[in-house]
């Protein structure tokens, strides 16, 4: 059985995962083989570029179901950037498309909560700070730690959870507060980039998968 399994499914900065993982003392498989990604100990699920396109692809590979099953059985699931995204139940990215509906929450276009004259860049690119709610400062996720740290964003869209339940920290990008890391069970979804984090990102996937 693989311990840890990066999802290869065509998007992604696959070569900057496996060297942060590496760094955090893993030793993942790189792997788009559904028996392979069922069997691991731990997953995965990269993405960089639109919702649909690779809701499209997790399809097109037959690992949809997988990534489905893998979740439910309890393993640890880590969702990274679109990743996150793809682990909600829906997004407007290029239409309304179903994600792996994982966690409860949609995929909003991140313009759509600012004004024409606030001028805000999109997309939210470079290094912003993450705030970790208080109630979760003790969980094992964020061990070694500070309070609040800062990582590496490149992201147009974000997500609007139904609630707070499951929003384990927030950061603001100008006058907005959004959800930056959410948590369902072993269900992780990071809305930044670990592998583009430094120190930070290694050892938040050393924590999570050596945990």
């Amino acid at each position: 059985m693989n311990s840890l399994v990066i999802i290869d499914y065509g998007v992604g900065n696959l070569f900057g995962l496996k060297q942060a993982c590496l760094a955090a003392g893993l030793n993942p498989v790189v792997t788009s083989d559904k028996k392979k990604i069922y069997d691991a100990k731990g997953l995965i699920l990269p993405g960089v570029g639109s919702f649909s396109s690779a809701i499209e692809m997790l399809k097109t590979l037959e690992i949809f179901e997988s990534i489905i099953n893998f979740a439910n059985s309890g393993k640890t699931l880590l969702g990274l950037c679109l990743g996150m995204q793809l682990l909600l139940d829906k997004s407007v990215e290029f239409g309304e498309n179903k994600g792996l509906g994982l966690i409860p929450g949609n995929i909003e276009y991140l313009g759509d909560s600012f004004k024409k004259e606030d001028n805000v860049k999109i997309p939210h690119m470079g290094w912003n700070t993450v705030k970790v709610k208080e109630e979760y400062n003790n969980e094992i996720i964020f061990q070694s730690l500070p309070k609040e740290f800062d990582v590496y964003f490149a992201h147009s869209y974000w997500l609007k959870p139904p609630t707070k339940k499951y929003v384990f920290t927030e950061t603001k990008y100008f006058n907005v507060k959004f959800c930056s890391a959410i948590k369902k069970n072993n269900i992780i979804g990071f809305q930044f980039h670990p592998e583009n984090s430094g120190s930070v990102g290694v050892q938040l996937l050393k924590n999570i998968f050596k945990g």
